[in-house]
């Protein structure tokens, strides 16, 4: 695979979206609502269809830091996350339902727990828009503090997973934490259990809509994995659509 740098582009294909009820949304239509109005309301959301975030990130599994940026287009599912570190790098790619990861000139296709976790993050990046159009079933699983502040926290599922956990903060109504829980192949019906979790903060309106500026990832069991910071944020940069396969 030639690599195309960071995310250069020739064409845009525009979201579309579907309208749905918050009484459709797992019974929580109130939350759905603070939310939705907390990452600056409906439209602003739909229009948020098409984003390139470039920044940098610190990865503390390889002791390692350098570039970083992603393009998530709605339409069609698609996403691709490059990481450009001094002594390694990696891209990761979405279009629909397949999905590829490896180091540049080494992507291969991903099936399983690995696709999940693709999956997982794309899904992460569109939240607030899942929750406003029904997307997910809702379940309330009670409240936590995070960083000291009461926060709500929910269990989201839908037809195809992984299950999903959010921490809504009581204060904001914004999305503090996310975390996608993963299945692992293994003996038994349901296998070992993995997680994925993120923290988000430094918010910041940007286009009409809320985003965090300040990633913060975890792996099982809240190991610190690394911390991406953005410094830049742009909607409906044109792309090209071999950007999300190789």
């Amino acid at each position: 695979m030639r690599s195309s740098g960071f995310l250069c582009a020739v064409f845009l294909i525009c979201g579309s979206f579907f309208t749905a009820s918050f009484a459709q949304a797992g019974g929580q239509p109130d939350m759905v609502g603070r939310i939705v109005k907390a990452y600056g309301g409906r439209d602003a959301i739909v229009n948020a269809h098409s984003v390139l975030a470039i920044g940098t990130i610190v990865d503390q599994f390889r002791s390692d830091s350098g570039r970083y940026a992603r393009f998530f287009i709605r339409d069609g599912r698609k996403l691709r996350v490059e990481t450009q570190l001094a002594r390694s790098s990696e891209i990761r790619m979405l279009d629909g339902k397949r999905g590829w990861r490896g180091p540049v000139g080494q992507v291969v296709e991903v099936t399983g727990p690995p696709f999940l976790a693709m999956l997982y993050q794309y899904k992460q990046l569109d939240l607030p828009y899942g929750l406003m159009t029904g997307q997910y079933k809702i379940k309330s699983l009670g409240e936590e503090k995070i960083e000291g502040s009461p926060a709500k926290v929910l269990e989201l599922n839908d037809s195809e997973g992984p299950t999903i956990k959010i921490w809504v903060s009581e204060n904001t109504s914004l999305i503090v934490e996310a975390e996608g829980i993963i299945t692992m192949p293994g003996g038994g019906k349901t296998g070992p259990v993995t997680s994925l979790r993120a923290g988000f903060s430094d918010f910041r309106k940007t286009g009409g809509v809320m985003m965090p500026y300040k990633i913060t990832n975890y792996g099982s069991g809240g190991t610190f994995i690394g911390e991406t910071t953005i410094t830049k944020v742009l909607f409906d940069q044109p792309v090209a659509d071999n950007v999300f396969h190789p």
